[in-house]
């Protein structure tokens, strides 16, 4: 996981913050082979993996969004009694 002497193998490195498992700088395990910080903070491997399908998601949601955005952002507005778009 990490390379160079400085630190042991085994070394706690941290806890991931949505597991709270300790994050140790050993390849044998997958979530400490593929832990990574993220805005300061400790993710492993195996919560990575388990966000991927809400992360995936989330980014087709913003890649329509930016999509109709681009087709028809001059001509859209939003309606302040339904809260819907409207062309116009």
């Amino acid at each position: 996981m990490i390379d160079g002497s400085s630190i042991q193998q085994h070394a706690r490195l941290g806890k991931c913050t949505l597991c709270n498992e300790l994050v140790l700088n050993d390849d044998s395990r997958f979530g400490n082979r593929y832990a990574t910080i993220i805005s300061q903070k400790w993710f492993c491997g195996d919560c990575l993996v388990d966000i991927k399908p809400i992360v995936d998601e989330a980014n087709e949601g913003q890649e329509k969004v930016d999509e109709i955005h681009f087709k028809f952002a001059e001509s859209l507005t939003v309606d302040p009694e339904t809260g819907r778009l409207r062309k116009g």
